[in-house]
């Protein structure tokens, strides 16, 4: 028996004998002089409509797999494949130096790769996986072959890493666990294999592909572990767990329809967590309560022009229909740190997680945020709106986003145009919000406890960095005081005051979080029938 030991990104169990997937040597692109250009770059054309069209059918089978929030990622590879920059570079080194199309391919999307990786950003390094996969996909379709990851029998996956087209192709019922060398939490790989519900975990131990195709082992994404030839009580053990894993699935779908209540009757208010439109979806098909963090950063990544105010409360509205009733917190734009847009000029930083972010940002770049503030204000007399700042540290930010809401107000009425005045909340999110909790209750209509963030800073850890996170601990004492302060200050000034974030997800905290008498959870969708399960089971 050997036992690898890794970094766990999908926490279920598997078991089944090892497949090796090895597609290292299938698109190498060797350095080849053309003597007609036109040609080439007809051939070149051909194998965009060709990557198009798969691109296409990925999408449609990954929106029927897993929905259609993670299956955005494909359409996401089709826009790339289309990318006049992208292209363009492509074009120019089949004309200028008279190569063939596949290594234009790769070396321009090398560059591009190279360039994503070492970004500071976290989105910004997921999409070097992206560019990989599309690239691939041209250069395969250039040569004509194209070696797919198909599994025909049960298996776990072992390979160096996964492009997200390999890891929706897999078919549930065979795929019994991934294992790769390299890859993070964020990654795209990583979330389709949550979104599939595929047991995976990352082990940096180029040793472990010493192991050979069709041995047994187990995926161990609770833990974190590969396992390779368990031995006999090992084998019996994770049985066992199986077992118990598909009981607990099968039990889940049992609370799809039902309300979220205690086992006294009490009801508890379960909202979701969102960052599109089509996430309001999810938020209706488990019958959540609401939408209690709608990002709408992400709304403005991706586009190379800001959003204008019109375009966003045409987003903003459609949302409010979209929930049907059901009370929807936007949270104005975190960006900064790892979430940049190419229209906001933001210096190199040493540190981006302490710097300028969320509203020091919005702040900063008053015009930007004020168009973001009118477009809610003018959604609010349309729906069961509410609005929420990031990354407060005083009572002074507060105050100043209170005078630009009032500057909005009045823009609004000499425009006489139809807005409403709505609710206005915080996130508790540093450790300066924790202590003067009181004094932001005074200035705040509701507080949102935000975990990720608050862990991070206050146990000095980056959350991004996948070596720290056995040291990230949520039941760390220091956290829950600081929870139990944000609730206190809240109460004092009879706001309301609810949690999302990882911690709200953690079963254990659920009875602490009645005793401070939170209003509410935030989690995410795939969350909701496992924390519905988890309430109903409380007194």
């Amino acid at each position: 028996m050997q036992i690898y030991k890794g970094k766990r990104m999908h926490g279920k169990v598997g078991m089944g004998p090892v497949k090796v997937f090895d597609r290292a040597v299938v698109y190498k692109a060797y350095k080849t002089t053309i003597t007609d250009r036109v040609a080439e770059l007809e051939r070149l054309r051909k194998a965009y409509e060709h990557t198009d069209a798969e691109l296409y059918e990925i999408a449609k089978m990954a929106k029927g797999r897993i929905g259609r929030k993670e299956a955005d990622i494909f359409d996401a590879h089709r826009m790339l494949l289309t990318d006049d920059n992208f292209r363009g570079e492509i074009k120019d080194m089949i004309v200028g130096e008279s190569v063939c199309a596949e290594y234009a391919v790769s070396e321009v999307a090398d560059k591009y790769v190279e360039f994503f990786k070492n970004s500071p950003s976290v989105e910004m390094q997921a999409r070097a996986a992206d560019i990989k996969d599309v690239s691939d996909r041209i250069i395969a379709n250039l040569m004509g072959k194209r070696e797919s990851l198909t599994l025909r029998e049960p298996a776990i996956v072992l390979a160096e890493e996964l492009s997200p087209s390999e890891v929706i192709s897999l078919e549930k019922k065979y795929a019994r666990g991934i294992v790769v060398t390299k890859g993070s939490l964020n990654s795209h790989a990583a979330i389709l294999a949550r979104a599939a519900d595929i047991p995976m975990v990352v082990i940096e131990d180029e040793s472990i592909f010493e192991t050979k195709n069709g041995v047994r082992a187990v995926v161990d994404g609770v833990k974190g572990l590969f396992i390779v030839d368990p031995d006999l009580p090992s084998y019996e053990r994770y049985v066992e767990k199986l077992r118990e894993q598909s009981k607990n699935s099968e039990d889940l779908h049992l609370y799809m329809d039902k309300e979220t209540i205690t086992s006294s009757g009490k009801k508890v208010v379960l909202l979701t967590n969102a960052s599109s439109i089509t996430d309001v979806d999810e938020c209706n098909r488990y019958h959540a309560d609401g939408i209690g963090l709608f990002r709408t950063e992400f709304l403005f990544m991706g586009n190379a022009d800001p959003l204008s105010e019109q375009e966003q409360y045409k987003i903003y509205v459609s949302v409010l229909k979209k929930a049907e009733g059901k009370p929807v917190t936007f949270r104005t734009a975190d960006l900064g740190s790892d979430k940049k847009v190419d229209y906001i000029s933001i210096p190199k930083e040493d540190n981006p997680a302490l710097g300028l972010r969320g509203i020091r940002l919005s702040l900063l770049h008053k015009d930007f945020f004020k168009i973001q503030i009118k477009a809610l204000l003018r959604a609010a007399a349309t729906g069961n709106l509410r609005i929420m700042y990031p990354m407060i540290t005083s009572v002074s930010e507060v105050k100043q986003v209170q005078e630009i809401v009032e500057e909005c107000r009045q823009e609004l009425e000499k425009r006489r145009v139809k807005y409403a005045i709505p609710k206005q909340g915080i996130m508790i999110e540093t450790p300066a919000a924790v202590m003067i909790a009181e004094e932001l209750a005074e200035v705040s209509d509701f507080f949102s406890i935000g975990t990720n963030d608050l862990t991070q800073y206050a146990l000095a850890l980056d959350r991004q960095n996948g070596s720290l996170m056995d040291f990230m601990d949520p039941h760390h004492p220091a956290i829950v005081r600081m929870i139990e302060m944000a609730a206190k200050g809240a109460k004092a000034h009879g706001i309301e005051v609810g949690i999302c974030g990882e911690m709200a997800m953690d079963p254990s905290f659920l009875q602490k979080y009645a005793e401070l008498g939170l209003a509410y959870m935030s989690v995410n969708p795939s969350n909701i029938l496992q924390i519905r399960k988890n309430i109903s089971n409380m007194p």
